[in-house]
């Protein structure tokens, strides 16, 4: 229950279950990252996240990254995944770990229609295709 989570974190569960899940998983030895660097990352990304948002949040954020967690591990897409000599399994995981932690990243809590009807700033910047999660990403680049 990220929900729960998000409560007994002082409203920090992305990162607290991004570090765990990092750890738990190995990629932190396996790719020799700094932990206080993966803390300011998933700290960051987390600020992207706008509490006042009644969905797209940091609870979300966090229940998007565990489902991900699940479907790779326990669901065995990992060890499915079909990845050439440049990418093994474990950095798809990473890889599908860090876009989950970032998918709705600043999102404004408008759809896209809406933003797109509106003349929205970003729908303007995006072309009005996929403008929140082209936002998302670009964003969390930044």
């Amino acid at each position: 229950d990220t929900l729960e989570l998000a409560d007994l974190t002082g409203n920090r569960p992305l990162t607290v279950l991004g570090v765990f899940l990092f750890d738990s998983l190995g990629l932190v030895d396996q790719f020799q990252l700094r932990r206080d660097r993966l803390v300011a990352f998933l700290d960051a990304v987390e600020r992207g996240y706008d509490v006042q948002n009644p969905y797209h949040n940091r609870a979300h954020a966090a229940s998007v990254l565990h489902m991900t967690y699940a479907i790779m591990e326990l669901g065995g897409v990992r060890q499915n995944i079909a990845v050439g000599e440049s990418c093994d399994d474990r950095l798809a995981t990473m890889a599908c770990l860090i876009a989950a932690a970032v998918h709705d990243y600043e999102h404004p809590g408008l759809n896209n229609d809406f933003l797109v009807r509106t003349r929205d700033r970003l729908a303007v910047r995006y072309n009005d295709q996929h403008v929140n999660e082209h936002h998302s990403v670009a964003a969390a680049f930044e």
